[in-house]
């Protein structure tokens, strides 16, 4: 097995190995242990954590063809094409709660939900399912706020694991925030809309939406 990525320690090669089946999680087809390779979901350069959660197993072939953009080859095909108008200010309260009860259901269970779990609670406003597309969200959030990941958000990473709790393991207030770490309002909200549209949900940062985040 060769080690593609330096930043991929053997251990979690090991783990990722096991847990992917030998399976490309692209083509979806079984790989020759020649052919193994490791990547980032999100990548490294965009501040994704080289942690299990965040390296599938791929053949080579398609690792080759995968793009370095990280948001024209995941997300703009995912979500920002079938949205022709952005997210409203009030979509942060959605991924607040959707967060909120990934943090109360891991600390009551031992785990991380699976899709069925997110079934059980999340459902649009036509009645359909939406467990997976939260639990994806959610799992973005998780890999850019839950790991060491400073170059992103600069100072701005330790307000904003507070804020989602991933720091104190509850969701915070921007205002008791902004107490404790003595940020910038304003760069924080910056950072916030950041990494909404990190996750694929595209989110302007004007001042209509800064005027109303601040109310929250």
């Amino acid at each position: 097995m060769r080690r593609v990525s330096r930043h991929v320690p053997r251990d979690i090669q090991f783990k990722v190995l096991r847990r992917d089946n030998q399976i490309c999680q692209i083509c979806k087809k079984n790989v020759l242990y020649e052919d193994i390779e490791f990547d980032h979901i999100i990548p490294y350069a965009k501040g994704g954590p080289t942690a299990e959660h965040n390296i599938r197993l791929l053949c080579k072939a398609c690792n080759k063809k995968k793009k370095d953009d990280y948001e024209d080859a995941f997300l703009v095909d995912n979500f920002h094409e079938l949205m022709s108008d952005p997210m409203p200010i009030s979509f942060l309260g959605a991924l607040l709660d959707a967060v909120r009860f990934f943090l109360d259901f891991e600390n009551e269970n031992g785990r991380q939900p699976a899709i069925e779990d997110y079934n059980t609670v999340f459902i649009d406003k036509d009645g359909e399912i939406i467990g997976d597309i939260v639990k994806g969200t959610v799992d973005k959030i998780v890999s850019l706020l839950a790991q060491q990941n400073h170059e992103l958000f600069e100072e701005c990473y330790n307000p904003l694991q507070f804020r989602w709790g991933f720091s104190y393991g509850q969701i915070h207030k921007i205002k008791d925030t902004i107490q404790k770490y003595g940020c910038e309002e304003r760069k924080l909200f910056e950072k916030e809309i950041e990494l909404v549209n990190h996750c694929g949900w595209y989110m302007e940062q004007n001042k209509q939406n800064y005027d109303r985040w601040k109310l929250k």
